[in-house]
């Protein structure tokens, strides 16, 4: 009987049990159950079990969760795992984030952004920054689709900006804000800088600058340096000097 416990214990280890394991999937999860801006913190548990990691920002309204699942060329140890050392013991796994916003009509905390990340979907990116090097655009194109559609938000915030310069592409401003919308709601810093430069200049959108504020103060506190310095030009000509002192400073703080 012990040995028999033991066995269906290992056997549980191995599947990667969210009972035992939680935030470890023993396969790449069908994550299109989820739907962005509808699906809610607790349906998204019930779709993938308990997160691994999870961190609340009350000033944020925001909660993010954490997965890891298990890729091809993975090495995993569920002993790493279980003492909540998933970096070892997920070694070469994909990773998934999510980041929930919360909802004052429902009171609920409601599906914002999803980023993924595993070797497979990265390979992509990495073939298409090859053509984005050689200037061929074109080739590039299809491979950051493809990758952008996976959840990439590094290859989301490319595409978006072939489609703002129109490299590769027709241009067009509307689907360049559709993919850096898609990583900034995501908390991808560049994307969330670049969407703040659209809104600054008004490329594509109705120039708001009091949006750009909001975009780049996002990208400063998830430490883009670009960001940093735009709010300090935008605070001084503001005459808002408190606001550009505390940007001046923590922009100084990184070159120190």
């Amino acid at each position: 009987m012990k040995n028999l416990i033991i066995a269906i214990f290992a056997s549980l280890l191995f599947l990667g049990c969210s009972m035992i394991n939680p935030g470890y999937i023993s396969s790449k999860p069908d994550i299109e159950k989820l739907m962005l801006h509808q699906s809610t913190v607790q349906y998204a548990k019930r779709v993938l079990g308990e997160p691994a990691y999870y961190s609340l920002n009350m000033r944020q309204g925001e909660i993010v969760h954490k997965y890891y699942y298990k890729t091809p060329n993975a090495s995993v140890s569920i002993k790493k795992m279980i003492k909540g050392n998933y970096s070892s013991g997920c070694s070469g796994c994909g990773e998934i984030h999510m980041v929930f916003v919360h909802d004052k009509n429902s009171q609920d905390y409601i599906l914002r952004g999803i980023s993924v990340e595993d070797e497979h979907v990265e390979a992509l990116l990495e073939e298409a920054n090859k053509y984005i090097c050689s200037k061929k655009y074109s080739n590039a194109y299809p491979l950051l689709t493809k990758a952008s559609k996976m959840h990439l938000l590094p290859a989301q915030h490319t595409l978006g900006l072939l489609y703002i310069n129109g490299d590769g592409v027709q241009k067009d401003y509307d689907k360049a804000r559709y993919w850096l919308e898609r990583a900034a709601l995501a908390n991808h810093p560049m994307s969330l800088y670049d969407l703040g430069v659209m809104y600054r200049n008004g490329e594509g959108v109705d120039r708001d600058i009091q949006k750009a504020i909001v975009l780049y103060e996002k990208s400063a506190t998830l430490r883009n340096q670009n960001a940093m310095r735009e709010l300090v030009k935008i605070y001084k000509d503001l005459g808002m000097q408190e606001r550009e002192e505390h940007w001046a400073k923590r922009l100084e703080s990184f070159s120190r």
